[in-house]
């Protein structure tokens, strides 16, 4: 995730949509919250079945 936001001309026009299972999904928001992508946009959602 990190290499490609280095390697962005401009990071603020770029959402990365991330799905996960439930049992992580937590762990997920947690890291990003702690490791902010910059300037691009993250949105980490779950499906559940």
């Amino acid at each position: 995730m990190i290499y490609f936001l280095i390697n962005l001309q401009d990071a603020s026009k770029h959402v990365f949509h991330i799905v996960s299972d439930r049992l992580n999904y937590t762990t997920m928001r947690m890291w990003f919250l702690v490791n902010p992508p910059g300037k691009a946009t993250i949105q980490v959602q779950y499906m559940f079945s």
